[in-house]
C-alpha cells in the first residue's frame, strides 16, 4: 500500500469496534485485522494511524484483534496543527495487538513516531530506525484513553537513530511496559 491518505484516522487501513442492533440489545462487532508480508509506505492520517488505525474500545466494550507479521512501514505520518496526531504508522486503542517481525523507518507523528498503543499488546522482533515524534515517544507512545491504558510487552526491540522533539527519544509510557531484550542506540529527545 502506497500514498493512501485520510483526513482523520487510518491512512491505509481503518478498523473500529461497533454494535449491531438486535432488537432489545446490541451485539458487539469486534474488528479483526491480519496483515502479513506487506509493505505500507508514505500513507498519512491527521489524527491517528498514518498507516493503520485500530479501535477496539467503545462505550465500555473492549475487543477485537490486530495482527501484524513481517510488515515494513516506511515514511508514514500522523501530524496536525494542534500536535494531536498519534502513531505515524500504527494507532491502536483497546482490543489485542500482536506485532511480530516488523520494521518502522522514517515514520513521523506528534505522539509516537511509529506507534501509539493504548491496547493489550505484544511487540516482538521490532526494528525502528529514523522515526520522529514532535511531542513524545520517538518510536512508541504508550497511551491512556477513556478507561483504558496501554499494557505493552516488548520482546527483542531494536531502536536506532530515533528522535523526539519533546519527551522520550524511544518510548513515552503512560500505561505499562515490560521489556525483554531491547537494544537502543543513538536515540535522542529535546526535553527528557
Amino acid at each position: 500500500l502506497t500514498n493512501a491518505a485520510n483526513a482523520m484516522m487510518g491512512g491505509a487501513i481503518f478498523a473500529e469496534i461497533g454494535t449491531q442492533d438486535e432488537g432489545d440489545y446490541n451485539t458487539p462487532l469486534e474488528p479483526t485485522v491480519n496483515l502479513k508480508n506487506c509493505k505500507i509506505e508514505k500513507c498519512s492520517a491527521e489524527m491517528g494511524g498514518g498507516a493503520v488505525a485500530f479501535i477496539g474500545y467503545y462505550n465500555m466494550i473492549d475487543g477485537g484483534f490486530l495482527s501484524i507479521h513481517n510488515v515494513s512501514f516506511t515514511g508514514n505520518t500522523s501530524v496536525n496543527e494542534l500536535g494531536m496526531g498519534a502513531g505515524g504508522a500504527i494507532y491502536s486503542v483497546g482490543g489485542t495487538v500482536n506485532v511480530a517481525t516488523a520494521m518502522f523507518t522514517e515514520c513521523v507523528s506528534d505522539k509516537g513516531g511509529a506507534m501509539y498503543i493504548a491496547s493489550e499488546a505484544i511487540l516482538s522482533d521490532v526494528t525502528a530506525e529514523n522515526n520522529l515524534a514532535k511531542v513524545g515517544g520517538g518510536v512508541l507512545y504508550v497511551g491512556a484513553e477513556e478507561d483504558i491504558a496501554g499494557n505493552v510487552t516488548l520482546n527483542n526491540m531494536y531502536a536506532t537513530n530515533n528522535k523526539s522533539e519533546g519527551d522520550a527519544g524511544v518510548i513515552e509510557n503512560n500505561g505499562t511496559v515490560t521489556a525483554n531484550g531491547i537494544y537502543f542506540s543513538n536515540n535522542e529527545c529535546s526535553r527528557n
